[in-house]
Formats: structure tokens, C-alpha cells, sequence
């Protein structure tokens, strides 16, 4: 089928193309500027298997206000950044390293089942705009929970070692 205008009526067949009751099939090949839907009717849904995009942006938009961009960025890096005008933006960049960051004003995890923070030798840090105000640490076996970056204590099975001084109105054991 070639066109130089648009295409119109209900039904027609070329051989390979079939047009019946507003959907096209058997289309090899479309090459156009853009696929636009005019008039009274509107294009809901676009099915497509296996897309290929070549820009590194794609934008939804739900409502005029509200709207979500996926960005391909530099080393295979994924950015998704909502926007709503009635709630601050939240944003998740993915890397190619598998390195996952959440931004919101509240992140919550939320699970019928565990939560696992599995730093694989690393360090679990705590951090306030960036500077970190306590960190859990896996040594040997033993949770070491600090204040800062100093040890304020150590737990090996059911022993607690304190750092430093233990302030308070009783203890009961």
C-alpha cells in the first residue's frame, strides 16, 4: 500500500496488507515520519513485539501534570523520574552495575515476607544529606554498629561489648 495522503475506509486487502474494522495487519515494513490518528477517532493502544526505540527517551504522560520519562544515559545507565505537581518528584536511576537508587520524600519497603539488606562484606551505611551517622558492619561473624565512624558496640552471639559509657537511671537484669 503507498500513500502520499492518508489512508481511509473501514476495510480493504492489498495481498499483504488487511485493513478490517480499524485495524491494519500483515504490514512488513511501515515507513513514515510519524503515526498519527486524526478526526474523531483516537489511537488508544499501540501492540507492538520486540520494539526497537533509537532515542533515549521515552515520556508518559497520565495527565497534563503527571507524567513519567525513562532516559538511557551514559554506560547503559536507566534514569525513571516521575512528576506529579501535587507531590514531589521521585526518581530511580539503575546503572549497568546493577547500582539502585531510590529518591523520594518517604521510601518504603513494604513486604508480606523478609526484607534482606545483603551487603555481600560490605558495609550498611546511615546516612543524613549525605554524611553518615552510623554504619553496620559484618566482621568475622560479629554486627558492629557505629556512631559516626566509631565502634559503639559489638555484638558476638547473645554478648554485647559497649564502647563506651552506658548512661542510665537503672539497669535491670
Amino acid at each position: 500500500i503507498t500513500s502520499t495522503g492518508a489512508i481511509q475506509g473501514t476495510s480493504f486487502t492489498d495481498g499483504t496488507a488487511t485493513m478490517s474494522s480499524g485495524n491494519l495487519t500483515g504490514v512488513g515494513t511501515i515507513g513514515c515520519g510519524a503515526i498519527t490518528s486524526s478526526g474523531n477517532s483516537s489511537m488508544n493502544q499501540l501492540t507492538v513485539d520486540d520494539i526497537v526505540l533509537n532515542g533515549k527517551v521515552i515520556t508518559m504522560t497520565g495527565s497534563a501534570d503527571d507524567t513519567v520519562t525513562f532516559t538511557v544515559g551514559a554506560n547503559g545507565t536507566l534514569n525513571i523520574v516521575t512528576t506529579d505537581t501535587a507531590a514531589a518528584a521521585a526518581n530511580i536511576t539503575i546503572t549497568a552495575d546493577g547500582t539502585a537508587e531510590l529518591a523520594g520524600t518517604t521510601v518504603t519497603l513494604n513486604s508480606g515476607g523478609d526484607i534482606v539488606l545483603d551487603a555481600d562484606g560490605g558495609d550498611i551505611f546511615l546516612k543524613d544529606s549525605g554524611t553518615t551517622y552510623g554504619s553496620l558492619t559484618n566482621s568475622s561473624g560479629n554486627l558492629i554498629l557505629k556512631s559516626g565512624t566509631t565502634t559503639a558496640a559489638t555484638f558476638t552471639g547473645a554478648n554485647v561489648v559497649f564502647a563506651g559509657t552506658i548512661d542510665s537511671g537503672a539497669i535491670t537484669s
